[in-house]
């Protein structure tokens, strides 16, 4: 599986991973990375191996779901695969955040509580569109 894909392609998948994984992180405050490039590489590189190896079997076992809801529950081997990363590595970690009350001109939005469970939502979704885009730049 891994062994058949050619290096120049393995690299660009494992660069749009880490990129993505950095802005993210930037970006989303319940995800968070361990400081230092070396851990960086480290968990977009067992996300890779996780993504390529234990995500087959997941949408598997998933496969009557992903039936039943016409392909709606692809969302649920991302979201496994990022609990297992999380569960697995030390260097990274999904928490629940707060974003904070905004007030504009006319409009006053409340603070929103995101608990774990949908910030690992979030974050897959996320990490999936900024993967493809950049993956898409980068080929």
């Amino acid at each position: 599986m891994i062994y058949d894909m050619p290096f120049q392609k393995l690299l660009k998948s494992l660069l749009a991973t880490t990129v993505s994984l950095y802005g993210l992180s930037l970006v989303i405050p319940g995800l968070i990375l361990a400081p230092g490039l070396q851990n960086l590489l480290l968990v977009s590189a067992v996300l890779y191996l996780l993504n390529r190896l234990i995500r087959p079997i997941i949408k598997i076992f998933l496969l009557p779901l992903n039936i039943v809801t016409f392909g709606l529950s692809r969302w649920l081997t991302t979201i496994a695969v990022l609990y297992l990363l999380d569960f697995l590595l030390t260097e990274i970690d999904i928490q629940g955040f707060a974003l904070r009350q905004v007030k504009g001109v006319g409009y006053l939005l409340p603070d929103i509580v995101v608990g774990t469970f949908i910030a690992t939502i979030l974050i897959a979704l996320l990490l999936t569109l900024v993967k493809r885009l950049l993956s898409w730049l980068i080929r």
